[in-house]
């Protein structure tokens, strides 16, 4: 199951950060067109960036953002779990979150 993670995907760290309250966002995606919704919720500490696709069943719905995860994609940055269910354009999500220093967080969209 993906929502433990293996001890060797990140680097222990002395002070971990994380949202303070659920943010909600709304939409239209930017290459599907569709009108789309997203929660970034507070996680608990080497609990990662998780990501979860809250239209499908909920043992197939997160994927975890990290590096081995990810596969080709075309103008965008696409990760895969390992039941196949993905999710793109992550990657201003991402740039913004090591900007502004955030460790832990799950995603709901």
């Amino acid at each position: 199951m993906l929502d433990t993670l293996p001890n060797d995907l990140f680097v222990e760290q002395p002070f971990q950060t994380t949202v303070c309250k659920n943010v909600f966002l709304e939409g239209i995606g930017l290459h599907s067109g569709k009108f789309v919704r997203m929660a970034i919720r507070p996680a608990p500490a080497n609990s990662g960036i998780k990501f979860r696709r809250v239209d499908i069943s909920k043992k197939l719905q997160t994927v975890i953002a990290h590096a081995k995860y990810a596969q080709q994609a075309r103008l965008c940055t696409r990760i895969v779990n390992n039941e196949g269910v993905a999710v793109e354009t992550i990657e201003h999500l991402m740039a913004a979150f090591a900007g502004i220093g955030l460790d832990n967080a799950v995603i709901e969209i």
